[in-house]
C-alpha cells in the first residue's frame, strides 16, 4: 500500500523517538559509522521532517487549484444555463439557440436519452455497461469556447447589467480564468510529484531513514548487548 501523507508524518514520529533514546543512552552511544550518532542523525531525521513540510505545501498548493479549477467548472455549467434562457427570451436570438444548446448541452453532460436495449435472452447474462468517466477538463474548455462563439457578434446579446456574468466580455473572463488553471495545474503537479520522489529517497532509498534506524538498532546491539535495557529502548521502534 502506497504511504500516505500521514503515514509519512507517523515514521518521522518514530524517528524522533529513537534520536531521544540514543540520546539518553550512558555510556554515549558511539556507533562506528558516525552519522548514526546522536547529533548527525537527529539533524537527518529534522531534514527528514523538513522535506514533509515542502511535500505538504506543493500538494495544498495543487490541491487548491484543483478545486478552484472544480468551483469554476459548476459556475459554468450554471452560466451555460443562463445563456440559453437569455437566447430563448427573444424570438431574434434563435437562430444561435441550437448552436449555443450543442455547446451548453455538452458542457453539461446532458446527451439524448437512447432507447432501452431490449432485454437479454433468458438465461444470457445482461451486458456490461460502459463506464462514463468524468468529461476532460480539455473538454470542457472547448464546450464552453463553443457557448462563447455561439454567442459572439450576435446582434442584441445585451445581458445588463454589465456584472452578469452572461455578457460576453465575463464569458470571455471566464474561458480565459479557466484556461489559466489549467495551464498552473501542470507546473504544480509536478513540483509536488518531484518533491514527493525526494522525499521517498530519503525515507526509503539506499541511505535513507528506514536503513539508518535499522543501522541504529544494530549498532545499539552490537555496543551495549542484545539483552542490553539500551537494545530494548529500540528494537521495538517500527521502521
Amino acid at each position: 500500500m502506497a504511504n500516505s501523507e500521514q503515514s509519512y508524518a507517523d515514521r518521522k514520529a518514530r524517528a524522533d523517538l529513537m534520536v531521544a533514546q540514543i540520546t539518553a543512552f550512558s555510556p554515549t552511544f558511539a556507533p562506528s559509522d558516525t552519522d548514526l550518532a546522536p547529533d548527525p542523525f537527529g539533524e537527518f531525521v529534522e531534514s527528514v521532517g523538513e522535506q514533509n513540510g515542502i511535500v505538504g505545501a506543493h500538494l495544498a498548493a495543487w490541491q487548491n487549484v484543483v478545486q478552484e479549477r472544480e468551483d469554476l467548472v459548476k459556475e459554468m455549467k450554471k452560466t451555460a444555463t443562463r445563456v440559453l434562457a437569455f437566447l430563448n427570451s427573444n424570438a431574434a436570438l434563435a437562430k444561435r439557440l441550437p448552436q449555443a444548446k450543442r455547446a451548453a448541452d455538452k458542457l453539461r453532460g446532458m446527451h439524448p436519452k437512447k432507447p432501452a436495449a431490449p432485454e437479454p435472452p433468458e438465461g444470457e447474462p445482461e451486458p456490461k455497461k460502459r463506464n462514463k468517466g468524468d468529461q476532460s477538463y480539455m473538454d470542457i474548455e472547448g464546450h464552453f469556447k463553443a457557448l462563447v462563439t455561439a454567442v459572439t457578434g450576435l446582434t442584441g446579446y445585451t445581458p445588463v447589467p454589465e456584472e452578469n456574468p452572461i455578457t460576453l466580455a465575463n464569458l470571455n473572463a471566464t474561458l480565459a480564468t479557466y484556461r489559466a488553471k489549467n495551464v498552473d495545474l501542470g507546473p504544480l503537479e509536478i513540483a509536488w510529484r518531484d518533491a514527493a520522489r525526494d522525499r521517498l529517497e530519503l525515507f526509503d532509498g539506499k541511505e535513507g531513514l528506514r536503513e539508518k534506524m535499522k543501522a541504529v538498532k544494530n549498532a545499539t546491539k552490537a555496543q551495549y548487548g542484545q539483552n542490553s535495557p539500551e537494545y530494548a529502548a529500540v528494537k521495538g521502534i517500527a521502521l
